[in-house]
């Protein structure tokens, strides 16, 4: 009993932890950078959080995280209420980490991301139709490809909180 209690507080603590990264990320998600030029955003960043979602999390408390966190960047962004949640949910639930093998190099996460952001990118493309926006695709591209590039210091960066906190990583 006393067992299943720590780990079910463990569980919970990794949602937590992995909500409010998620809640950074969604707030950073919403500035933009002006870089010669060129305004850069990060509006993809919150999937990053998603994709890396701790795999002893529990899932309830996930779910709820990940779809008020949608909803929040919904409001921030102006974007049609429910677009992100529905993103971020079917992100969550494609990766699905409580089911993920053994630990994998860099080079297979950062493949693995790539190919799921493509997906999740065509997904947000098509709901952003069926909700009439227009989207221009240079800066989805654009979006799509520094999600990709800042993808390994988010990697590295979770590596480390984990590291530091759990004392050993997971995955």
């Amino acid at each position: 009993m006393i067992v299943e209690t720590i780990t079910a507080s463990k569980a919970r603590a990794f949602s937590i932890q992995a909500g409010l990264v998620l809640l950074v990320a969604v707030l950073l998600s919403v500035t933009n950078v002006n870089l010669f030029g060129y305004t850069l955003s990060f509006l993809f960043m919150p999937l990053i959080a998603v994709y890396l979602w701790p795999k002893e999390a529990d899932l309830f408390l996930t779910y709820l995280l990940i779809f008020i966190s949608g909803i929040l960047l919904d409001i921030l962004s102006g974007g049609a209420i429910g677009l992100w949640a529905i993103i971020f949910l079917l992100g969550f639930m494609t990766t699905r980490p409580d089911q993920r093998g053994p630990e994998l190099s860099l080079a297979e996460w950062w493949l693995n991301f790539t190919m799921w952001m493509l997906v999740m990118v065509s997904v947000f493309f098509v709901l952003s139709l069926v909700v009439d926006d227009q989207i221009a695709l240079f800066p989805l591209a654009l979006m799509l490809v520094i999600n990709i590039v800042i993808f390994p210091g988010f990697y590295y960066a979770r590596r480390l909180v984990r590291a530091y906190f759990v004392e050993e990583d997971y995955g």
